[in-house]
């Protein structure tokens, strides 16, 4: 049994770093396709084989939350430290009420592949055939909304009620400024993708990625995509031009979130995680100092 270690930060100095992006230990090796933090702290992530990881230290330490057997969940949101939500390849929607401990059923319908919501009450799933539920109660019912496209949706992301954006394959850009009464598709001839993720920091600065061999985007700002073999990029200039950022994987990048412009993890393939203090940048890393460290192993 291989044996883990990490150690507990004490008076904690910076040092150099040999990536922007460095692995933390999921506990699991299945993959993994939904990421959500809450805050710096408190997150979940969620993949293959019914696989809930929960941590609540920034993910020095990972811990299950599984449940359910025979299939898959897609993804998962939490909006804070208790309310959730995961969708699942069979068609489910569950909702939790109490840090995932417990979850109930909501929905069956679709195979859904993101959810999202941006406060306590509207959420958003979207998956096969271009599918997009709403609801604007939290998740006790759901409608359908006109997406106007029939190819698979990846991903959604709302910064508020009204402005969200969904992506999927064939480099499909969705967008709403109205809670998704009507959606207009964003073309963009320079991104060549099956898109996986899309996560918006406000409403000027947007990251979208997945398995691509070029990169575009729809908007001004900094951002962060990820793609195959470990692949993260970055752009501050509204996609003008993207840099790879130094990982220590080699696994695609399924989802990625980031809490603020220097903070976010990343998931994937193998029950990857990946997480940032620098906003990816080689740099500075907080660590401990050497003759102050505590260690912890199991």
């Amino acid at each position: 049994m291989a044996i883990v270690g990490y150690f507990i930060l004490q008076n904690p100095v910076a040092v150099q770093s040999q990536f922007g992006w460095f692995s933390q230990n999921s506990g699991t090796s299945n993959w993994l396709y939904g990421v959500s933090f809450v805050d710096s702290l408190y997150g979940w992530a969620a993949g293959d084989n019914y696989t809930i990881r929960k941590t609540t230290n920034g993910g020095l330490n990972w811990f299950s939350q599984s449940f359910g057997s025979g299939g898959d969940w897609t993804d998962i949101h939490f909006v804070n430290r208790s309310d959730g939500w995961l969708t699942g390849k069979q068609g489910q929607i569950y909702g939790t009420t109490d840090g995932g401990s417990n979850w109930a059923i909501q929905h069956l319908g679709h195979s859904y592949t993101s959810i999202h919501f941006p406060d306590s009450l509207n959420g958003w799933a979207v998956g096969t055939l271009g599918v997009i539920k709403h609801t604007s109660d939290g998740g006790a019912n759901w409608s359908t909304q006109s997406s106007n496209v029939s190819d698979a949706l990846h991903e959604v992301f709302f910064i508020d009620a009204n402005r969200g954006w969904a992506a999927g394959i064939y480099e499909t850009i969705l967008y709403t400024t109205n809670g998704g009464m009507n959606w207009s598709k964003s073309v963009d001839p320079d991104l060549y993708c099956d898109l996986l993720t899309v996560h918006f920091v406000d409403p000027d600065t947007g990251f979208a990625g997945g398995t691509c061999s070029a990169f575009g985007s729809t908007s001004n700002g900094s951002g962060w995509v990820g793609g195959t073999n470990g692949g993260i990029w970055m752009t501050d200039d509204g996609g003008q031009t993207w840099n790879e950022q130094e990982t220590d994987a080699s696994s695609t990048i399924e989802n990625l979130v980031m809490v603020n412009e220097r903070k976010g993890w990343a998931v994937g393939w193998g029950g990857k995680i990946l997480h940032t203090s620098t906003g990816g940048v080689l740099g500075m890393e907080t660590m401990a100092n050497p003759e102050q460290m505590v260690s912890v192993w199991k």
